[in-house]
């Protein structure tokens, strides 16, 4: 993150059992000493499959299926975001 916008956005990884979430966070507007919490996007490891599930989270904050894969290549998609979908 560039340091002029750390104060405005903060990416945070939450690790929970065989899913880690990416979530952006920005403080309210009309209380910047609190902060709110977006998912961006969620990695979930299948131990019998092995192998990486990525969702993608909608406007409601549903999660949606995107793809399958290597860790690393799941997340250079979303680093990427050829479809707009992680970042807009």
């Amino acid at each position: 993150m560039p340091p002029d916008v750390r104060d405005q956005v903060k990416l945070v990884c939450k690790v929970v059992g065989n899913r880690v979430t990416l979530s952006e966070c920005r403080p309210y507007y009309n209380d910047p000493s609190s902060w709110s919490e977006m998912p961006i996007a969620q990695f979930e490891y299948s131990a019998s499959a092995k192998v990486w599930s990525l969702y993608a989270y909608d406007r409601n904050d549903k999660r949606k299926s995107y793809s399958k894969g290597p860790l690393e290549q799941l997340i250079q998609e979303v680093d990427k975001d050829a479809t707009g979908i992680f970042w807009g």
